[in-house]
């Protein structure tokens, strides 16, 4: 597609730079992979396409009228301590979770671990012990990560407007 190739031509991946911001990055050579709208709720926005749409055309408004082939939900997952969850919790049971805002590579990576400690090849997994695997608060700790996602959207949009009119100030 002409459109992402002007648009992303060299780029492997962008991100904006508000607190609780996008990515994206082109796959296959032609294809927009857009992530946002993070969420701690378990059920999928009944508008998904339509509000994924909206943030890619604020971004890039030229992609008006590419067609989004598929839109799918993902749940935020945050421990208290802000760092992933890894480790074997009892003989046999183990986790690799809590990766919110750590980003897709860093899950490759813990996932890489816990596996190499299942089949007993080595032990980096031992290094996330200091942050523990203890349970993260249910449905409680869901609405107390929520509220701090809408704190940091609230403080994104308060950002924007301010250096909007910072800028202006700056034209007149």
């Amino acid at each position: 597609m002409k459109v992402l190739r002007a648009l992303f031509d060299n780029a492997a991946r962008n991100a904006d730079d508000r607190r609780a911001g996008d990515y994206y990055r082109v796959v296959d050579g032609d294809r927009l992979l857009w992530g946002g709208r993070i969420t701690t709720d378990t059920r999928e926005p009944p508008r998904l396409r339509e509000m994924m749409r909206g943030d890619i055309l604020a971004v890039y408004p030229k992609l008006d009228g590419v067609e989004i082939e598929y839109a799918w939900p993902g749940i935020m997952g945050y421990a208290p301590h802000m760092m992933p969850q890894l480790g074997e919790i009892e003989p046999g049971l183990w986790v690799c979770s809590a990766f919110g805002g750590h980003g897709l590579a860093q899950t490759a990576a813990g996932a890489d671990a816990v596996a190499a400690g299942i089949l007993g090849e080595d032990d980096r997994w031992t290094l996330f012990r200091p942050f523990g695997t203890g349970w993260a608060g249910g449905p409680l700790g869901r609405i107390a990560t929520q509220l701090v996602y809408w704190r940091l959207q609230a403080s994104d949009w308060w950002d924007e407007k301010r250096q909007a009119r910072n800028a202006e100030m700056l034209r007149t």
